[in-house]
């Protein structure tokens, strides 16, 4: 009225490249205790055919002068376009303060990422003695990327005298980079607000930029609120091309009344180009402020589509057939959804929500309130602002809200969880769930194969906890931890990853990107695929094997194997056991410490020892070992012809290839194939194991005592070796030379003939034949046995005939004397056995 403003008219006149002028109208401060008051200005009557496209401004006057107490700061959600420019959200004190009142204030993200959607702001602000609203401004970044709505915040803190029920406003940034539409889809949103906001702010939006001018007409209606409650107003929306958000604000009236919460709509209609509603009623929900008015302690639906409010004493609410929408309030309710599908909210308190059939949101702050849902009754939600579990309840679907860190717990009925904007652990359970995340640092647990994992670009640092084999390929997360002690696998994506393994046998692979892997107790494999990628092993963590397509050194990491593939060129051992394998190239092999074995693989390798007993595989001529003197007793395995390097003491022919090996000046052990080979093991005490008849052993006169280990027939003859082996239990023969020999036979049935020299022959087991020739030298039987059938085969020297006078028993041995030069000492035998196994 006139006692609250000066009622004034009057003209503006925009010079030619104006577009802003402001009008000011004088308002009464007066000290009265009064409702938030509104007026209007009106333009009228323009010249040059000018368009009003919006000819009524409504003031509202927010009184000051409210009752006592502490006040309720509240700061509202919106709908802005992006191309706006701005953001304003507006922080408002539901009663004026006689104390300074202060906060802080700071953007955060959400869904819009402060620098690439919107200029992150901070700061404080202070209503002075009286003052009730304060406005933050957020400038928008108006991109060109094609891109969904997104949301961001404004979260105020360290209040001083004041309180707040929710300390953060969300502002959406309506998509309009998205491909023109000659004929989009225009919606409108649905808003709850309080009375004491003074208006309500229905979001009219279009799903995509219009190619032409989009209009399209508005007008209220009543339901349970009505002309004391709001103004009823009429009007039209003009969307330029490439708007897609707009606004209508309708006054309503601050009263002083007790009374329920009241419903009216803005009904759109008649759009222009023949484009589609597709949401043409938004309703608003008036909260009252002025303390509920006491409804009845049962409220009943009408069967039909209902909203229905409580009070703050805890009541019972049946909401009946039909969509309704039930919220308890303050308060221990009952809230019963019926059929329909319904939006149960108990408010504060312990609530008890009960659906019904069709599909059911259950709002939840507590986890005191308890939702009750029967098997077959739809697809049913719970939004909740504290951690909560749908165990026990027939509910397949758990959204979080705020910024808060909580956390969500499935039920094994295959269950969709979503985060919010804190830090949030989600778990399904055993059923193939779909867990989503928000902002935060989440943790996902997956038990089932099924389980799939959603997280956006930018939405913080994650883990999944997996119980069974798994892979971030595809997904937006960082890390992964297998659980139990299964064989499990797990594999990383492009990003830089952390992959960890449990106590059993596991195969860890990050991907792309420098990673951290992880192995437990169990025989591990890693893949590494960058020279940054980090292999975390504990001691007495199993034996572990690394597979690499760069090279890599095992120094510093308790892994035992090292595998190159690919292009990798080089390995490096530690003080552990190694087996370092290389791929196809030329590879530098180096054990450095420790028994290791070393295998170039194809092409030509250099393969360097350390101070263990190492061994290597050689495959091709060109291949080079090195070994330091004193660095253990070293063998190498080779299919090719191969001769030793210094130091290397063991050569082991492989493959049924005719090849040679030779040795060094050390003592070699030198072990053919089962080709024919040539075995040449050069000066020192050399050991030959023959395979072949046709292998030859060279030795030359002077180069060391040598033994030759054989599993077929074998003779000494010309040859510089003084021992012979027979291995095996095949019936085999040694044939000696004129050296000082020992021949020692098999299992089997042997032959052994010692030819000239100080020989012993040691039969073993099996009906042995001891062979001796004219000139045999002095040669001596070490076990023979009359039990086994022995016999001593002098015939070569007397021609057949029998003499048994040659034959006497000395001590506890038998000597058979040919001449002073031939004897044959046969060690622990009696005469009689010696002459019942003599062949004369």
């Amino acid at each position: 009225s006139s006692n609250d403003f000066v009622d004034l008219l009057g003209y503006l006149t925009f010079s030619p490249g104006e577009t802003v002028k402001t009008v000011r109208i004088p308002i009464t401060n007066d000290s009265l205790d009064e409702v938030n008051e509104a007026f209007t200005l009106e333009l009228y009557s323009p010249s040059n055919n000018v368009t009003l496209a919006k000819n009524i401004g409504t003031a509202t006057i927010v009184d000051n002068d409210a009752p006592s107490g502490t006040p309720v700061i509240s700061i509202g959600d919106f709908v802005i376009d992006e191309a706006a420019g701005e953001a304003s959200f507006i922080i408002i004190l539901d009663r004026p303060s006689g104390l300074v009142v202060s906060l802080n204030y700071a953007t955060q993200n959400g869904g819009a990422v402060a620098g690439s959607d919107y200029v992150a702001v901070s700061g404080s602000l202070n209503f002075a003695p009286g003052q009730t609203v304060h406005t933050v401004k957020v400038p928008l970044i108006n991109d060109t990327v094609t891109e969904g709505s997104e949301a961001f915040n404004l979260v105020i803190s360290s209040l001083v005298n004041a309180t707040t029920l929710d300390a953060v406003g969300t502002a959406v940034i309506g998509a309009n980079d998205s491909t023109p539409s000659v004929m989009p889809n225009i919606a409108v949103d649905d808003v709850v607000v309080g009375e004491g906001q003074d208006f309500v702010d229905f979001i009219v939006r279009l799903d995509a930029p219009g190619t032409a001018a989009v209009t399209v007409n508005w007008r209220t209606n009543y339901q349970t609120a009505n002309s004391n409650d709001f103004v009823d107003l009429l009007g039209y929306l003009t969307f330029s091309p490439g708007e897609t958000v707009k606004t209508v604000r309708i006054p309503i009236t601050n009263d002083s009344l007790d009374e329920v919460n009241e419903v009216f709509t803005l009904e759109l209609y008649s759009p222009s180009n023949n484009v589609t509603l597709a949401k043409n009623i938004g309703t608003a929900i008036i909260v009252d402020d002025d303390g509920v008015a006491a409804p009845p302690a049962t409220l009943n639906g009408t069967g039909d589509t209902d909203v229905l409010f409580g009070s703050n004493a805890g009541e019972t609410i049946n909401a009946g057939d039909g969509d309704d929408i039930a919220f308890g309030q303050g308060g221990n309710d009952t809230v019963n959804g019926g059929q329909g599908n319904d939006s149960l909210d108990g408010g504060t308190g312990s609530d008890l929500l009960t659906g019904g059939t069709g599909n059911d949101t259950f709002y939840v702050d507590s986890a005191a309130d308890d939702v009750v849902e029967l098997s077959g009754q739809g697809t049913d939600l719970v939004v909740a602002s504290t951690s909560y579990s749908l165990a026990g309840r027939v509910v397949e679907n758990l959204t979080l809200t705020g910024s808060v860190p909580i956390d969500a717990t499935g039920n094994g009925l295959g269950n969709t969880l979503t985060g919010n904007a804190g830090n949030n652990s989600l778990d399904g359970g055993g059923a193939n769930d779909t867990l989503i995340g928000g902002a935060g640092n989440d943790t996902y647990y997956v038990q089932a194969i099924g389980d799939v994992v959603v997280e956006l670009s930018g939405e913080g640092t994650d883990l999944v906890v997996s119980s069974l084999t798994w892979s971030l390929a595809g997904l937006l997360v960082e890390n992964l931890s297998l659980t139990g002690s299964a064989d499990l696998n797990g594999t990383g994506n492009s990003l830089g990853n952390s992959v960890t393994g449990n106590a059993g046998h596991n195969a860890l692979d990050g991907g792309a990107g420098s990673d951290t892997l992880a192995g437990g107790l169990g025989n591990d494999t890693y893949y590494v695929d960058a020279a940054g990628d980090s292999v975390v092993e504990a001691a007495g963590g199993g034996t572990d094997l690394i597979i690499a397509s760069v090279s890599y050194s095992l120094a510093g990491k308790q892994a035992e194997n090292l595998t190159l593939t690919g292009a990798a060129a080089n390995a490096t051992g530690n003080g552990l056991a190694n087996v370092l394998t290389g791929n196809g190239g030329a590879n530098l092999l180096d054990a450095s410490g420790g028994h290791d074995s070393l295998d170039g693989g194809a092409g030509t390798d250099t393969l360097i020892g350390g101070s263990g007993n190492d061994s290597y595989v050689v495959d091709s001529t060109g291949d080079v070992i090195t070994e330091a003197a004193g660095g253990g007793t070293d063998a190498v395995r080779s299919s090719v012809t191969y001769t030793l390097s210094s130091d290397v003491e063991s050569l082991t022919l492989t493959g049924t290839a005719a090849i040679n090996g030779t040795g060094n000046a050390v003592g070699n052990v030198l072990t053919g194939n089962t080709g024919n080979n040539v075995l040449s093991g050069g000066l020192g005490n050399d050991s030959y194991y023959v395979q072949n008849s046709g292998d030859t052993v060279v030795e030359l006169g002077g180069e060391g005592t040598d033994v030759i280990f054989s599993v077929v027939t074998y003779s000494l003859n010309g040859r510089y070796a003084e021992t012979i082996n027979l291995t095996g239990s095949a019936n085999i023969n040694a044939t000696g030379n004129s050296l000082t020999n020992t021949l020692v036979g098999n299992s089997g049935i042997n032959i052994l003939n010692g030819k000239g020299g100080k020989d012993s022959l040691t039969g073993g087991l099996g009906a042995d034949v001891f062979l001796f020739e004219a000139s045999n030298g002095k040669d001596t039987i070490t076990d023979f046995s009359a039990a086994q059938n022995d016999t001593i085969n002098v015939n070569a020297i007397t021609g057949g005939v029998a003499n048994a006078g040659l034959v006497a028993q000395v001590g506890g041995n038998v000597v058979i004397t040919f001449s002073a030069s031939n004897t044959i000492t046969v060690i622990g035998a009696t005469q009689a056995d010696v002459l019942a196994h003599m062949v004369w």
